[in-house]
């Protein structure tokens, strides 16, 4: 560990690692001091004959010196009673008087629990020992007096030292929870900063790993991390594959243009020119198209809020579904359309014609004699909508195939070879319908063909 990580200023694990190591000693600190306020070292025994006359000769003193007119704490005076301590409760209240500084004893106020006690008894408190309660009275006043020494410092158990390895151990232990806790806290966000910097630079593929197993907020980041970088590469691994897709289907046209233009400037007939610029006017057309469907379809994908407007199904299906009669016919195909339902849905009009129109034109195209086109009201997650079902009986395409349908530039096997479009029909469908709030979705047709189905949210 750097020791520039215990920073509190610049670094999280710093700043994590002292405030829980603060609040540990402030807890250990508040502990030791109150067990020390409330934990008294303090035993009883019975008292000896010699220890309580030793103790009588001082009561006597102190009594002879009270008598002299002297007052209770002059009488206690230890100038007069040499080594002895002396703690002194007047009848009938709480506050001693002490012939010492009070940090001399640690344990004096043990004997206010005493005072009842009807006889003396030997008291042995931390560094004293004393003799009491002795009863003493003069000029009407009378006193409850303790008689001490101060041990030895052999006798003296001294457990200063004790206590410091005590809390010298706890502060080790302390110390080590917390980097713990906070190495664990720290060391995650250390993985999300790696690979944040690791995406940053190029590399879409760096996941943050090792962090699966927990179940916390910290796991869960790393998880929407993860989520979001796979999200990240495949947008970009789209977009790179657009652009080659773009790039192919742009160059067989452009590739035909250059071989008509070289064919157009060495023609030596007016029939061979005329073929040659009808050629050229062609893929002209063909760029056209294709550029005009990217362009359709950008502005689908990049179009955050649509703004539509209330539009009944029937007045924007009627003019599609004519256009679609009238083009089967010149193929030798018939349409086939169920009753339209009388509902209303919000749509922008020709995002919502570009979408449906598209599907026609794939089913025509792709069908062998006709087109079924059924609408059917129906809920989906409990939202009232519509079912549009478009369905050709051609030949349809594999399981495989039903899943990439709505990708741009995507063709399958079958339309390879009989349909020279960009494959971005769909694309721009499928993006229109989501902008929509509905969502599409395509199925094989019984006995056989493709089945488009586009559900729509209804207004009423």
């Amino acid at each position: 560990m750097n020791l520039r990580q215990l920073n509190p200023s610049n670094s999280l694990f710093g700043r994590i690692f002292i405030w829980f190591w603060l609040a540990t000693l402030v807890m250990l600190g508040s502990g030791v001091l109150l067990a020390r306020l409330l934990v008294s070292n303090v035993s009883l025994d019975e008292v000896d004959e010699v220890k309580l006359q030793r103790a009588m000769v001082y009561t006597e003193r102190i009594e002879r010196r009270l008598e002299q007119g002297k007052t209770i704490q002059q009488a206690v005076n230890r100038q007069q009673l040499g080594r002895a301590l002396v703690v002194a409760y007047p009848q009938g209240q709480n506050q001693p008087i002490l012939s010492f500084p009070q940090p001399l004893l640690r344990d004096w106020h043990a004997f206010k629990s005493l005072l009842d006690e009807p006889k003396a008894w030997d008291i042995r408190l931390h560094n004293s020992n004393f003799i009491g309660p002795i009863v003493i009275s003069s000029n009407g006043q009378s006193y409850q007096v303790f008689i001490g020494r101060l041990l030895p410092r052999e006798q003296v158990k001294d457990d200063f030292n004790v206590g410091i390895i005590v809390l010298i151990v706890a502060l080790i232990l302390s110390a080590l929870f917390c980097a713990a806790l906070v190495t664990s806290l720290s060391k995650p966000i250390g993985s999300l900063r790696q690979a944040t910097k690791e995406i940053a630079a190029g590399d879409l593929a760096s996941r943050i790993t090792g962090l699966s197993h927990r179940k916390d907020e910290i796991g869960q980041l790393a998880q929407d991390f993860n989520q979001m970088a796979t999200r990240v590469q495949s947008l970009v691994d789209s977009q790179q594959q657009l652009l080659a897709n773009v790039s192919h289907e742009l160059r067989s046209p452009l590739t035909r243009l250059q071989l008509a233009v070289a064919l157009l400037d060495g023609a030596a007939d007016e029939q061979t020119k005329i073929q040659n610029t009808q050629r050229i006017d062609k893929e002209i057309k063909a760029i056209d198209s294709l550029i005009g469907q990217l362009l359709t379809l950008a502005k689908v994908e990049t179009q955050e809020v649509l703004i539509v407007d209330e539009y009944s199904l029937v007045t924007l299906l009627h003019p599609l579904l004519e256009d679609a009669t009238f083009e089967a016919s010149t193929m030798g195909k018939t349409l086939h359309v169920s009753l339209l339902p009388d509902v209303v849905i919000g749509a922008q009009h020709e995002l919502f014609n570009s979408a449906v129109d598209n599907i026609l034109r794939n089913a025509l195209r792709f069908a062998d004699h006709s087109v079924t086109i059924d609408v059917q009201m129906a809920l989906h997650k409990e939202q009232q909508g519509v079912n549009i079902r478009i369905c050709d009986d051609g030949a349809g395409v594999d399981e495989q195939a039903l899943r990439q349908l709505f990708e741009p530039f995507y063709r399958a096997r079958n339309q390879v070879a009989t349909y020279n479009g960009a494959g971005l029909g769909l694309a721009i469908a499928a993006a229109a319908v989501k902008h929509h709030g509905g969502h599409i979705r395509a199925e094989q047709a019984i006995p056989s063909g493709l089945c488009i189905i586009i559900w729509l949210p209804t207004l009423r």
